[in-house]
């Protein structure tokens, strides 16, 4: 369990550092959420509520394929020119990609909380319920804020600056979030190996047959009757 959390973490990296040459992105998100996507698959196994988060999961591998393929030119996908240029399709595209990923951190985030608490980690429940809540907070202000930048002028862009670094630290936020219930659940499941191998031993213990030992190889064959010797 503790491995799927730390594999949806690093993909989640994946997501949020952005490096480029050019238009081409050397760290593509499209395997980030491929990563999340199969930590998804494995946690829903423990427990069923995760397993809403997976369609918005495939939606944004799917979504993010158009960051590889050239398929938005001169929009705010590629930056061709080392400049952001906001454009219909960019924003209707970046507008589903943020509302994609709300809706499947918070419903993961969700699921986390319920979780934690029915294990007992209450601790790790509090601090995933007020990480979720700030996620969420911002992530519903970036997306009511994009629609205005569409004919904005470079003062009012200057104002967003701020909420785009805030949603950097939430996702960052989440980051540490999963790296702290993998490490939370690390001890579960040591203690759900050891009760495996115990269970293995108590069947093995059963299966085991018992022989019991020969009677006849222990005592010694009658002597062969030789008859009375003759005096």
């Amino acid at each position: 369990m503790s491995r799927a959390f730390y594999r949806m973490s690093w993909g989640l990296l994946l997501t949020i550092l952005d490096i480029r040459f050019g238009f081409f992105d050397i760290l593509p998100d499209f395997i980030g959420y491929c990563m999340i996507w199969s930590g998804i698959r494995s946690l829903e196994n423990y427990y069923s509520d995760y397993r809403k988060a997976k369609p918005f999961a495939i939606l944004l591998a799917v979504a993010s394929l158009s960051e590889i393929l050239p398929l938005w030119p001169g929009s705010s996908i590629q930056l061709t020119t080392n400049e952001i240029v906001f454009s219909l399709p960019s924003l209707i595209y970046l507008g589903a990609v943020l509302l994609a990923l709300l809706l499947m951190l918070n419903s993961f985030l969700s699921a986390l909380h319920k979780h934690a608490l029915q294990e007992g980690k209450r601790e790790l429940a509090y601090s995933v319920r007020a990480r979720r809540r700030f996620f969420t907070f911002v992530s519903a202000a970036a997306l009511i804020v994009l629609p205005f930048s569409m004919n904005a002028t470079s003062d009012v862009l200057l104002t967003m600056i701020p909420i785009m670094l805030l949603g950097t630290l939430a996702l960052t936020i989440v980051f540490f979030t999963l790296r702290k219930a993998g490490k939370t659940f690390v001890l579960a499941d040591s203690r759900e190996a050891n009760s495996m191998l115990e269970e293995e031993e108590d069947s093995w213990e059963e299966n085991e047959e018992f022989i019991p030992a020969d009677e006849s190889a222990d005592s010694s064959p009658a002597p062969p009757n030789e008859g009375n010797d003759k005096t």
